[in-house]
């Protein structure tokens, strides 16, 4: 069961609705959309786009073979998906830009310039997962960036547990122990929260 609501809600998490405001004698200037978390106050019905920066990605496929690209993870209502150009390919071919799908892939690694592995993303249907928080306390994102917002905190994982879906409750559930922990959690610092329950449970 719980392998089956952790791609559902990958889903959910991308499935949005825009509303656009005018507001009169002021110019507006169109903006890249974002997805919106589960702590957004959106609720989940926010924009989805461009959520990320362009990447040195190796992609392991489902036919173990590998390729290794210069991609960007964008997202679609239904989907986050790696783009990128196929330079194999006429610039006036249509298919030069191409798509992989996390369905089409056994994991896909973010790598340094030197070629060694940053991130490591395993995919869950819709989505794929990279950690951005280690520790005996985990939290997952579906970006492969250095600085994650707590918005796009998705699951965080206690030692080799299950997966659970980051929520204050579940985390609060965790941490309620840990008085300072507690205390940003109840302030909406979840990546602090993490951290600081890590530093102390990491402590002899």
């Amino acid at each position: 069961m719980k392998n089956i609501l952790l791609p559902l809600f990958c889903t959910l998490f991308l499935f949005g609705r825009a509303q656009h405001m005018s507001m009169p004698n002021y110019h507006y200037t169109p903006q890249t959309p974002r997805i919106f978390s589960p702590f957004s106050m959106y609720n989940n019905y926010g924009y989805y786009g461009t959520v990320s920066q362009k990447h040195r990605f190796m992609v392991l496929l489902k036919d173990s073979t590998s390729l290794l690209i210069t991609a960007k993870i964008e997202a679609d209502s239904t989907s986050r998906f790696l783009v990128y150009t196929d330079r194999s390919v006429k610039r006036s071919d249509s298919g030069r830009t191409k798509r992989i799908y996390p369905t089409q892939t056994l994991s896909i690694s973010r790598l340094d310039k030197s070629g060694v592995t940053e991130y490591k993303g395993l995919p869950a249907d819709s989505c794929w997962l990279f950690p951005a928080i280690q520790g005996p306390l985990s939290a997952y994102a579906a970006l492969a960036e250095d600085e994650i917002d707590d918005e796009f905190l998705l699951y965080i994982r206690q030692g080799e547990g299950p997966m659970i879906r980051l929520t204050a409750e579940s985390l609060e559930a965790i941490v309620k122990d840990n008085e300072k922990a507690e205390s940003l959690l109840k302030k909406k610092k979840y990546s602090r929260a993490i951290n600081k329950y890590n530093d102390a449970t990491a402590k002899p």
